[in-house]
């Protein structure tokens, strides 16, 4: 009911071959690891996904979400057994997506902030920013 081109009853019309919404036609992972030397090795993953309809959008007529990459690097030494130095970086290019979106109604919402009710609108996450850290890892 809050689709944008919804009829008077809250319907839309939803085709035979429209995409699930929220699922994106495309998506793609890899992962590579490679030991520089025996205890240290290098490691990135990349994630693909493309871009999506909104949920609530089954008559596939709204926008989609865009397409997006997210490059993540990683790194571990190995002092022996037990004690290992590792790093992480996520979304190393600082990529700016949205992975998730939605048509909804605000309700009470809006009306509680900004005195506005009852609004009919896309709502949508946004990506985790890059971000890195350093750790110890102890094996008992």
């Amino acid at each position: 009911p809050s689709h944008p081109k919804a009829d008077a009853n809250g319907d839309i019309q939803v085709q035979k071959g429209n995409y699930i919404p929220g699922i994106p036609q495309h998506l793609f992972k890899v992962a590579l690891d490679y030991d520089v030397m025996k205890q240290w090795t290098v490691g990135t993953d990349v994630i693909y996904n493309g871009g999506q309809f909104l949920r609530g959008d089954a008559s596939n007529t709204g926008d989609k979400t865009n397409a997006y990459a997210v490059v993540n690097l990683r790194s571990e030494i190995r002092f022996n057994d037990h004690v290992a130095l590792f790093g992480r970086v996520t979304n190393l290019f600082d990529t700016q997506y949205k992975n998730f979106g939605q048509y909804a109604n605000t309700g009470d919402v809006l009306t509680d902030a900004l005195g506005i009710s009852n609004v009919d609108t896309q709502f949508v996450g946004i990506g985790s920013p890059r971000a890195g850290w350093l750790g110890i890892r102890l094996s008992l």
